[in-house]
């Protein structure tokens, strides 16, 4: 005869194996919906990345994705901690035509290398291998974010190469420890799954960071989304 833990053990174990498959059963709707969502979305980000035509160089520190356009003095793009030359191209879009436009996607963003020990300096350096091969004497400089800090060391290192620079909410040079933590900004940043999702989910959030309020209140609905892809995908815009 069972006893009274018993039933209450086979209870338990009952409930536990509902839960179980309403999990599993709301996981798999959402994947259902989800997933060819973010499919649509990566091929089409590819498709347009792809659609650049940009060029690849060999360098000392391997593969570097560039695109040179336009006629003028040339300015060398680098572009934030969201994007390759497809964010540097978005970047310069309000700028206006007059110049001759060197978008580069900095180590590890789109067709460019990771080297072991990358550094806001070896980037620098990669910038001068770079114009060396173009056969470019100078340049003058536009740095977003996190791209203005190896523009730092290309104006300071490489003196007679940099013309002039401009800044963009740029971060400087230091030893700072990174927020989020790095375990975290692996995560997002190093799967386009989980990148995909947290735009989708908490991008006007996100906005925040960049964005004055009265500024984003001001904006349509569809101004407000393309500004969101403009900023975290910028292939969308």
């Amino acid at each position: 005869m069972p006893t009274p833990d018993a039933g209450h053990r086979g209870a338990n174990m009952k409930s536990n194996y509902m839960l179980l498959i309403v999990i599993i059963v709301t996981v798999s709707v959402i994947l259902a919906i989800v997933l060819p969502k973010y499919n649509r979305d990566l091929s089409a980000a590819r498709a347009t990345v792809d659609a650049i035509g940009s060029q690849v160089f060999s360098s000392s520190f391997g593969d570097i994705e560039y695109l040179l356009e336009g006629e003028g003095p040339v300015v060398l793009v680098s572009h934030g901690i969201t994007g390759g030359i497809d964010q540097g191209k978005w970047i310069t879009s309000t700028l206006g035509g007059g110049c001759r436009y060197l978008y580069v996607s900095r180590f590890g963003y789109l067709r460019s290398a990771m080297p072991d020990d990358p550094s806001p300096a070896k980037q620098a350096a990669a910038y001068v291998e770079l114009l060396d091969h173009l056969g470019i004497d100078s340049v003058f400089v536009i740095g977003n974010s996190a791209g203005g800090t190896s523009l730092y060391h290309f104006a300071n290192d490489y003196p007679g190469r940099c013309r002039g620079m401009i800044l963009q909410s740029s971060v400087v040079p230091g030893d700072t420890k990174p927020l989020p933590p790095r375990f975290l900004l692996k995560a997002v940043f190093g799967s386009d799954f989980i990148y995909w999702s947290s735009v989708s989910l908490f991008g006007k959030s996100m906005s925040a960071m960049f964005i004055l309020e009265e500024v984003f209140n001001s904006l349509s609905e569809g101004e407000r989304k393309a500004m969101i892809s403009s900023l975290y995908l910028a292939y969308a815009g």
